[in-house]
């Protein structure tokens, strides 16, 4: 009897066990710490679940093996039910620890916040099979907003339209800003609620709802909300935090990589991209402008007499000089462009999808853009004023190649200089008949 309890099948735990010794681990240096530490819990949690409910399930039936006869009809209905009943939950624990390490493995792999929210959803599918799932970010453009990030059964208009909830409004905004997890039933007998209100986030369904934390400086990054459960955890709303704590982390984790991955990238100067990451997104975009067919500029520019600017006044206001340009051209380019620097004073614009023509329109905009500055100390400046001078040399019209491109409107740049500086020069465009070169373009 004893050898044959031994092997005494546990529905739900063993498949559990299984699985979670298929899993392959990643060596546990490369994990990030907070990770590792959650999967070392979640073994351990597993190896207890199946330990006590294996000894429960053991002794009940031992119970019903000792004396089946003399139990009462209604002893035997109820034990049934108990049996019943701890096998639906173990088996809906072991759907949540079966996907549990996959996800905290892609978690932790994950370099971009946005595939976050997806992996949450389908963790949220798995436990609670709702009819109804919304994942909210905080937005990072503007304070105490919440921004739609995945969503399963939503009405499409409100997908489409992108749904925004502002901290204070509505449950969500509710949650948001007392940071609690809280059930349909909450919301009714809290005092501090008191309603919905006009707006889209009436017709979100929530069942649970939980805010995902910044473990840091405790402020709320997220929201999750579930509703129309068709399957209900004993413990759901822990279920719906332990989810809620795993974003968090996959967040926080996305985000540290993004600045160490901001910090390679970016002068720390000017805040542009540096010279390194300018060339390479420059080809990048040659390359696409290729396939699509599309034109692309240009435009290479440096400070006129920043020497004499550094000499006169010191090279910390010269640095905060540099900070400014910086400033000025990441606030005229548009979205889609981007901007570099590219040596001591001088500076690589990128404009996509932009022509010879467009790119000197755009590069005189910025050049009059520094020259309306009022820089410190500029009075002291040959002409009374900072100002740029610079070329502009465009893809497929002038040459295919970056490098041939940097070139040419470096060498328009020193056109610029030449005549006078404070200007925008196009360069020359190279002709293979080896005939006389065309004048530069000037607006």
């Amino acid at each position: 009897m004893a050898a044959h309890r031994a092997r005494t099948y546990i529905p739900g735990v063993n498949p559990l066990l299984m699985s979670l010794a298929a899993v392959p681990m990643q060596p546990w240096e490369a994990l990030n710490p907070l990770m590792a530490a959650l999967l070392v819990i979640t073994v351990l949690v597993v190896l207890a679940i199946g330990y006590l409910l294996g000894r429960a399930l053991s002794g009940q039936m031992r119970t019903a093996e000792s004396g089946p006869a003399a139990m009462a009809a209604s002893e035997a209905t109820d034990m049934r039910r108990a049996l019943r009943r701890m096998e639906q939950e173990v088996n809906e624990m072991t759907l949540f620890f079966v996907a549990l390490p996959d996800l905290i493995k892609q978690l932790n792999d994950n370099r971009d916040k946005r595939h976050i929210a997806p992996l949450l959803l389908r963790l949220l599918d798995v436990i609670f099979e709702p009819g109804q799932i919304c994942i909210f970010y905080r937005s990072a453009r503007e304070d105490g907003v919440f921004k739609l990030a995945a969503s399963k059964g939503l009405p499409r208009a409100i997908e489409d339209k992108g749904l925004l909830v502002r901290a204070g409004e509505g449950r969500v905004g509710f949650v948001a800003e007392h940071q609690m997890v809280m059930d349909a039933r909450d919301f009714v007998t809290s005092p501090s609620f008191h309603g919905d209100g006009p707006g889209s986030t009436g017709r979100i369904q929530i069942d649970l709802i939980a805010p995902m934390l910044d473990a840091d400086d405790h402020r709320t990054i997220g929201i999750i909300t579930v509703g129309n459960l068709t399957r209900t955890p004993r413990n759901e709303k822990k279920m719906i935090k332990m989810v809620a704590d795993l974003g968090s982390m996959g967040i926080k984790n996305a985000d540290y990589h993004q600045r160490i991955q901001t910090q390679a990238n970016e002068d720390s100067l000017t805040k542009l991209y540096n010279k390194r990451f300018g060339a390479d997104q420059l080809s990048l975009s040659i390359n696409r402008a290729e396939k699509e067919n599309k034109p692309l500029s240009i435009f290479l520019f440096d400070i006129d007499h920043f020497k004499t600017y550094n000499d006169t006044n010191g090279h910390l206001e010269g640095d905060e000089v540099l900070r400014q340009i910086g400033r000025l051209v990441a606030g005229t380019i548009r979205a889609d462009d981007f901007a570099a620097r590219f040596g001591g004073e001088e500076f690589l614009v990128v404009f996509q999808d932009t022509d010879k023509e467009g790119a000197l329109i755009a590069a005189d905009k910025l050049r009059r853009q520094v020259e309306s500055f009022p820089f410190p100390h500029q009075e002291h400046q040959p002409g009374g004023k900072l100002t740029i001078s610079g070329g502009v040399a465009a893809f497929r019209t002038d040459s295919r190649s970056s490098t041939e491109l940097i070139r040419l409107a470096d060498e328009a740049l020193y056109e610029a200089k030449k005549e006078g500086r404070n200007r925008v020069l196009g360069c020359r465009t190279p002709y293979m008949s080896g005939g006389a070169e065309p004048e530069p373009i000037r607006l």
